[in-house]
């Protein structure tokens, strides 16, 4: 933490008596800092920090920091009627002295070079370009944060009449090591340049968040929502009004720092779970678009995956797609709450948890609970794509000056798969132009609703996939791709729907579905409406079986006692006309009138 002139903002409470949420400003670099200090009295009056001026701070060694860094015998610093802990400590190990220091150290060291693979030695640089001798704190600590932060006793300031404060959370900004950091990668990005000639660019905070906005909103049937992309340093949030970005911010607390700052790798009791909450709450409250939005969350990240992941889990659920997958609040809420009662070991054993991230997870968690908790949100959507994938649309766009936000999710995503593995695209379109028309024509006779539409023109489009697998069983193995494709617009039931009647598009097969382990993502109701749909795209089928397109078009009609299918021909169709005859005892039974068929 570096600090120059400093002024506490706003202060809270909380159990541990006076808890301060301090902000501190480096008002002589323009950089704002942030720290959290915990007052060491019983008094639960708000207590504020006045300006400081550290101006009088004179003793400095040739390289511009505090000659008494390294002095056992220095155990404070003193500046405007405050006092700063300082220690310094010598340890001999195999015979060779070395020395190390905790708590503030004065310094006015100014360098914009890049330290970063020499950051030891550069410790008490701090970024800016103000070289005018200007004066501030590098701020160290080598404890380990405790549950109680009054027990973080590296650095503490003490105030002429007594008042005390320990840190329990420092945030690091614009020291010279964090800064290129964040810009260079800590040189990995100089050193990829220079052995592979590739050159990696490092995003900033705004558009990591556009690029999450872009990925969610191309691939899920969202209008409104809050994007929240969790990671292990930052989380981006992204509201989101019919579809556009309307606000966006990146946060400096991810699943990964935020565990640091309140040691929740192996547990989180109660207290600690209420500073949590209270830290991550009060910055969030900074957003006011944010509060009582009452608009789903959209999670991006692996936190959101694996909580979604440990969700399906508990629930029993029968697929483990995560993309589109949506759970309400309280399902979450349940499972963070049985979470909170564990420790590390613990909850490596959790179903769909994995070893590596539960350390983390607490924190992730903590966030996401505060979010919801700020928006009212009612429901968490889960995103499988985010970052990578808008950073490809954003690419793409440009590259082929196509929309950058695709107005139809599910045609696009349709279409995108229809091209990469059908051999015959026309076939496949004409189709689902027959199937879409027999559809329209008989609705009083299946009965079914617009969105049954949409799914029908997806099976369609891509019922003939499967001959990429095996001609002969193609049907059952367009099922299979079509289950696991990235169709985006579909909800998992959706999907399954559009598996099943393509995998009928020959007749029925229920033993295969049947059995399928997805088979409880659909009800009874479900399968009698795959089963209309399945023989309409049968027929559709059958009138191009020679995929020669002698059927132009067809005009269903529907009478009391029969259903009537006119069929307009160029040449001899009759493939197309005995395919046909095979499927009307199956439209009898299903509808329970026979199928004519009129030759105009």
């Amino acid at each position: 933490m570096i600090l120059t002139n400093f002024v506490a903002s706003k202060i809270f409470t909380n159990k541990y008596n006076s808890m301060k949420i301090t902000k501190f400003l480096a008002i002589a670099f323009t950089t704002a800092m942030a720290a959290g200090f915990t007052a060491c009295s019983d008094s639960d009056d708000p207590v504020a920090l006045d300006m400081v001026d550290i101006s009088e701070i004179t003793d400095f060694n040739s390289q511009n920091y505090w000659a008494k860094c390294y002095d056992i015998s220095a155990t404070t610093i003193s500046a405007d009627g405050f006092t700063f802990s300082h220690a310094a400590e010598s340890t001999v190990w195999d015979g060779i002295e070395y020395k190390s220091w905790k708590g503030f150290c004065p310094s006015r060291v100014n360098d914009t070079k890049d330290h970063a693979d020499d950051w030891v030695n550069n410790q008490w640089a701090c970024n800016i370009e103000n070289p005018d001798n200007a004066i501030f704190f590098v701020c160290n600590t080598n404890s380990v944060v405790s549950e109680n932060p009054l027990d973080n006793t590296d650095c503490i300031i003490r105030k002429a009449d007594g008042t005390t404060f320990a840190p329990f959370f420092i945030y690091v900004a614009n020291s010279t090591y964090f800064y290129y950091a964040a810009k260079n990668g800590t040189a990995l990005t100089k050193e990829i340049a220079e052995k592979t000639g590739i050159q990696l660019h490092i995003l900033p905070g705004n558009a990591e968040a556009y690029l999450s906005y872009l990925g969610v909103i191309n691939t899920l049937p969202v209008s409104d929502g809050i994007i929240f992309d969790l990671g292990g340093g930052s989380t981006e949030l992204v509201l989101v009004r019919d579809r556009k970005l309307m606000e966006s911010v990146s946060i400096p607390l991810g699943a990964v720092n935020t565990t640091g700052m309140f040691n929740t790798r192996d547990k989180m009791p109660p207290n600690v779970f209420s500073d949590v909450n209270f830290f991550l709450s009060s910055r969030l409250a900074k957003y006011p678009w944010l509060k009582d939005a009452k608009l789903p969350l959209i999670g991006v990240g692996g936190t959101a995956r694996t909580v979604a992941k440990m969700i399906q889990k508990s629930r029993h659920y029968p697929s483990s797609r995560i993309h589109n997958y949506i759970f309400n609040t309280q399902n979450f809420r349940s499972l963070f709450k049985r979470l909170r009662g564990t420790n590390l070991e613990q909850r490596k054993k959790v179903s769909g948890l994995s070893g590596e991230r539960a350390d983390i997870i607490l924190a992730g968690m903590s966030i996401i609970h505060c979010l919801a908790e700020q928006t009212a949100s009612k429901r968490i959507i889960t995103s499988g794509c985010g970052l990578r994938e808008g950073l490809f649309y954003d690419y793409y766009a440009k590259m082929n000056q196509v929309p950058l936000i695709a107005d139809n999710i599910l045609e696009t995503s349709t279409l995108n798969v229809l091209r990469l593995y059908s051999n015959n695209e026309e076939h496949c379109k004409h189709v689902s132009d027959l199937a879409l028309n027999i559809f329209d024509g008989w609705r009083e006779l299946h009965k079914l609703n617009k969105s049954c539409r949409a799914l029908l023109k997806t099976s369609s489009l891509l019922h003939d996939i499967g001959i990429t697998i095996n001609y002969y069983s193609h049907a059952r193995h367009s099922a299979y791709m079509i289950l696991n494709a990235k169709l985006f617009g579909l909800t998992h039931e959706e999907q399954m729907l559009c598996a099943v009647v393509a995998g009928w598009h020959n007749g029925i097969s229920k033993g295969y579905f049947k059995e399928h382990v997805y088979r409880t993502l659909l009800d009874e109701k479900d399968w009698v409406t795959a089963e209309r749909m399945a023989l309409i795209l049968a027929l559709a089928e059958s009138l191009d079986y020679s995929e020669s397109n002698k059927v132009r078009s067809v005009l269903p009609k529907s009478e009391s006692h029969k259903a009537i299918l006119e069929i307009n021909c160029e040449g001899n169709a009759s493939i197309e006309l005995y395919q046909l005859e095979t499927y009307k005892s199956w439209f009898a039974k299903l509808f329970g009138k026979p199928l004519e068929i009129v030759i105009k």
